[in-house]
């Protein structure tokens, strides 16, 4: 392949990735704020963006498109830091947004594995997103038991799980749902792409 080539291609995947990280975006304005006051909402498909990068571009521009993405998330929800201590901030920085949502990157990690891209698109959403809710949970656990009812304070994991489990399951549903009826229509422009 020629240079020439190797920059188009980089150039169309990078500006691919970017208009699926502003869909992502702009998704995850339209959402329900669900059961709690201090954070957490369903959002319309807001991850599939995420996954569909990873699908069509492969896994490193998918991590990509998720890291961008959870800057995006920080700059917008970082007034929920405020007031913590630094180390607070740093595991919350690196648990909620950049870890959390470069990991949706890896919803293409079964492309070419099945001979069904429904199966390959919704088995890679499911996983990817659930490895959000993980590091979700594990944020809680960590840092954000001490916001716990008090009927929590001697079970801070299942506080954290039944938190983020309202709105991450919800979003883990969403998302695949959303992705199996989208595959058609990702494969297709892939092949075109």
């Amino acid at each position: 392949m020629t240079n020439a080539n190797t920059q188009r291609k980089k150039t169309s995947a990078l500006t691919e990735c970017a208009l699926l990280v502003a869909i992502s975006l702009i998704l995850s304005f339209i959402k329900f704020d669900g059961l709690w006051g201090q954070g957490g909402s369903i959002t319309l498909c807001s991850m599939a963006p995420i996954v569909v990068a990873s699908y069509r571009k492969g896994i490193k521009w998918g991590l990509l498109t998720g890291f961008v993405s959870g800057i995006l998330q920080l700059l917008i929800g970082a007034s929920a830091l405020k007031g913590n201590s630094i180390g607070v901030v740093i595991v919350a920085v690196l648990l909620d947004y950049l870890v959390a949502f470069s990991l949706v990157g890896l919803g293409g990690m079964f492309r070419g594995k099945f001979k069904s891209p429904r199966k390959e698109l919704l088995l890679g959403s499911i996983i990817s997103v659930a490895l959000r809710f993980a590091c979700h949970f594990g944020s809680g656990i960590l840092i954000w038991g001490s916001y716990a009812p008090d009927k929590y304070a001697n079970a801070i994991p299942l506080y954290s799980f039944v938190y983020n489990g309202s709105y991450m399951i919800p979003e883990i549903i969403i998302t695949a749902i959303a992705v199996f009826f989208l595959a058609p229509v990702i494969v297709k422009v892939r092949n075109q792409g």
